[in-house]
């Protein structure tokens, strides 16, 4: 698009550098571009931190080139779009609108990544990049939701338009952002759910001074990887909870420090699933000798998830939670008690009006009504034992 306006600086690795870069398959080239779209969306949402907190001078006109680049071409785009709903003749990114949503639009549009290949991509390379986002638009969705991307604001401009879908875009969603990205877990049906691990939910624990400076307060320290801004936690059938990957790394890259709580070698643990031994040279002969485990199973970070095989993680052993007793079915024993006193209460209640005359009926509910009522209780009080029996069931297989 003319108007927007060049980076002032880029940390951002590029296919498009000057150095030498070996020719990539069309499929390498459209996860490059899907993994700068993540990386320009994190560094979006890292200078919206920034400029909240005491940015400098330099943070605050980056990022107001980055929300001047993102309004010029969200403006452009709904006025192509407008004009598509009286020629017919769709845009790219109208066509893109209308396959994925406004949100994600919205979202993708933050990215330098997507703004360039939206103009300079052949129609191949562009069909292949859209296919990839839908792919991954829930993906892409929690990514930008989880780390508090504003993407409402372009679009508020509009929403007296009468745009297709707008309205029902912008409305609220659920807040996700007011716990760390690491504390949601993306299931296969898109679904979120909290990492949990026997009962008890595992907490990203960010505490202590700066490991390079030592200083408690924001520093000037700068360390290189990002791995732990483009992972996402997903939840695979049979496999359990991993990482997954949103950015491109080389081997070799050092991704994170594998954290936790510290615990005496002389104090027995029973966590064998994720505990790590610290160990470090022994004073007198020199060899490694272990100091303590690392047990991330409750406080620690990402890299507790890593599984460094490509075969599926061996099957955790959950443990049947049987209930068991009357305290633990009162909800289900009051459900049923329900049920069964609304279907005395119908039987009676058909007993009476039977055979009565309809022009006898005193009453503004009518007949049929009250029936309807009374069957609805019943059936609605029913489910709550059946469902927690069938929970139960598949605890037990």
């Amino acid at each position: 698009m003319s108007g927007i306006e060049e980076p002032a600086r880029s940390g951002k690795p590029s296919a498009a550098s000057n150095r030498p870069q070996p020719m990539l398959s069309l499929e390498e080239q459209t996860l490059e571009k899907v993994a700068a779209l993540y990386w320009d969306v994190n560094c979006v949402c890292n200078f919206q931190q920034i400029v909240n907190d005491a940015p400098s001078k330099e943070d605050y006109t980056e990022y107001q080139r980055m929300k001047r680049n993102t309004e010029l071409f969200i403006n452009q785009t709904i006025t192509d779009y407008i004009a598509a709903l009286n020629t017919g003749n769709p845009t790219r990114c109208v066509n893109f609108i209308a396959e994925s949503s406004w949100k994600i639009f919205a979202i993708c549009a933050h990215s330098e990544a997507f703004q360039l290949a939206s103009k300079n991509a052949d129609n191949i390379g562009w069909s292949a990049l859209t296919d990839l986002i839908l792919q991954n638009r829930r993906s892409l969705e929690v990514f930008a939701r989880s780390r508090e991307l504003e993407w409402r604001g372009y679009l508020l401009t509009y929403y007296h338009y009468n745009l297709p879908a707008l309205q029902e875009e912008l409305s609220p969603d659920v807040d996700i952002a007011q716990e760390h990205p690491h504390h949601t877990v993306l299931l296969a049906d898109g679904h979120l759910k909290r990492p949990i691990f026997e009962d008890r939910a595992q907490r990203t624990k960010v505490m202590g001074p700066c490991f390079l400076c030592r200083s408690r307060s924001t520093c000037q320290c700068y360390f290189q990887p990002m791995a732990g801004d483009l992972v996402e936690l997903i939840d695979s059938p049979n496999m359990g909870t991993g990482i997954r990957s949103l950015g491109s790394f080389k081997p070799g890259d050092y991704l994170a420090e594998y954290a936790g709580m510290l615990n005496p070698v002389e104090t027995k643990s029973t966590e064998a699933i994720y505990a790590l031994s610290l160990a470090a040279p022994n004073d007198v002969t020199g060899a490694m000798d272990t100091k303590a485990h690392v047990l991330p199973h409750q406080y620690g970070n990402w890299t507790r998830y890593i599984n460094h095989s490509c075969e599926p993680a061996p099957p955790k052993a959950e443990k049947p939670q049987h209930r068991t007793g009357y305290g633990n079915w009162q909800w289900e024993i009051i459900a049923v008690t329900v049920s069964l006193a609304g279907f005395a209460l119908l039987v009676g209640f058909l007993v009476k009006v039977n055979n009565a005359s309809y022009t006898s009926w005193q009453y503004t509910a009518s007949p049929n009504t009250i029936i309807s009522i009374i069957t609805t209780v019943v059936k609605s009080a029913l489910l709550v034992p059946v469902s927690a029996c069938l929970s139960q069931l598949k605890w037990n297989q």
